[in-house]
């Protein structure tokens, strides 16, 4: 969720291959009961491209090596369902985290904010951001991280967009380097 700015449910439908550095198409999310629905705010068939960091993928296939995958390519299998139950990975993330010594308030959402936060702080431009996390429109992204974007012309401009006027997978690839930047929670509605 993090390396991608995925949601609980988008990153617990992940169906595979995945290539390094290449673009990750999310087509769908598991419900909170573990069915399969269409992303929010979308239609059955609809999805979005956002980039693939090659860490990320290479922890897709580290993953895969030690636990496999279901028998339709998903990522990540339930105990009970075919899928896993958003309440069940909510609440191993709970515990994961609080033997981390996080505080209560990181939940599986931050990841989220975490990937839009630096995002945005490394100059990725806020229209790219907002379609890779899927809001329903810029304003949503601009009211919960508006306060990241720096003044135009004074950001660091070390991302460019490509010929089609989208930020590179490539640009993405590093993870950030302190447990500071791994903690960021933005301003607004954390819920989105």
């Amino acid at each position: 969720m993090y390396g991608c700015g995925l949601r609980i449910g988008e990153a617990l439908a992940d169906p595979l291959p995945h290539k390094p550095d290449s673009t990750l198409p999310i087509r769908e999310q598991v419900n909170p009961v573990a069915q399969l629905r269409p992303l929010k705010f979308r239609v059955a068939g609809q999805f979005r491209d956002i980039p693939l960091p090659a860490y990320v993928a290479e922890a897709i296939d580290k993953h895969i090596a030690s636990h496999g995958t279901t028998p339709d390519g998903y990522l990540f299998q339930g105990r009970m369902h075919k899928l896993v139950i958003r309440r069940t990975y909510q609440e191993d993330f709970d515990r994961s985290a609080a033997r981390a010594g996080l505080p209560p308030e990181f939940t599986p959402h931050s990841l989220r904010h975490c990937y839009a936060s630096i995002a945005l702080a490394k100059g990725i431009p806020i229209t790219e951001v907002s379609r890779w996390l899927g809001h329903k429109s810029i304003a949503v992204t601009h009211e919960t991280y508006g306060h990241l974007v720096p003044p135009h012309g004074t950001g660091p401009g070390r991302y460019s967009t490509t010929r089609t006027g989208r930020t590179s997978a490539r640009q993405l690839a590093t993870r950030p380097k302190t447990r500071a930047e791994s903690v960021l929670i933005p301003r607004g509605n954390a819920g989105r």
